[in-house]
């Protein structure tokens, strides 16, 4: 393809990808577990990359450059559990190394610097992901079930940039949330209350850094959230 009004930027490549993945699925017999595991290796070439153009006068607007080669490597893990009849439990964990093995390419921001991106994180790849789930059920005779639920969501530090510029860096953070739902005893309707990012955790989605035009801008995740719900099922 090519970079539409950047004469100066040279047109980029196909991006290839193979992948190799395996795991297991385990269901245990005498207790209500369930469990899977995987995992996978990402072997890519010409791995297509958004930056801004180094090319003055700088634009602003990003265009795709083709890294040579990168390497994803990682292990998942999910488990779940009903724990009694009523309260349920889940767990999954990911553990990721995705790096660039051979890329060469100009940080507009820091031009002096070497360009040999080779062993830098990969964009948007925290090193480990977490997340903690329970739920608990409780009849309500003939109003219906309520149903609680709480969960956890954890992601360790990770660069915006495949320069791996500290600036557009976000570091580890873990947001919980909560849900109180009603569910009618014919199905007919529901209602619930929710709370999202409750600790009001501030963490960014997407940072980008164009020194001398906007400077280090981020895109902040929603803060702490409340809501209900209404449903009618006809």
């Amino acid at each position: 393809g090519f970079n539409i009004g950047q004469a100066q930027a040279a047109p980029f490549d196909a991006e290839t990808l193979w992948a190799f993945e395996a795991g297991i699925k385990v269901e245990a017999r005498d207790l209500p577990l369930h469990a899977t595991a995987s995992t996978f290796q990402y072997n890519y070439r010409n791995i297509q990359v958004a930056v801004l153009s180094p090319v003055a006068p700088p634009s602003g607007l990003p265009i795709l450059e083709n890294a040579a080669r990168a390497t994803v490597r990682g292990a998942e893990l999910a488990l779940s559990a009903d724990a009694t009849p009523r309260l349920s439990l889940g767990l999954s964990l990911a553990a990721l190394d995705a790096r660039y093995d051979d890329y060469v390419s100009i940080d507009p921001n820091n031009p002096m610097v070497s360009p040999d991106r080779g062993g830098n994180r990969l964009p948007l790849a925290p090193r480990w992901s977490l997340d903690l789930t329970t739920g608990y059920r409780l009849p309500l005779a003939s109003l219906g079930t309520l149903t609680l639920h709480a969960d956890w969501n954890y992601r360790s530090s990770a660069f915006f940039s495949p320069f791996n510029d500290p600036a557009t860096r976000q570091s580890g953070y873990g947001i919980w949330g909560a849900k109180a739902r009603l569910d009618a005893v014919d199905a007919a309707w529901y209602a619930a209350i929710f709370g999202r990012n409750l600790g009001d955790c501030l963490y960014a989605q997407d940072m980008v850094r164009a020194d001398g035009q906007v400077g280090t801008l981020a895109v902040w995740g929603p803060p702490r959230t409340v809501g209900v719900e209404l449903g009618l099922r006809l």
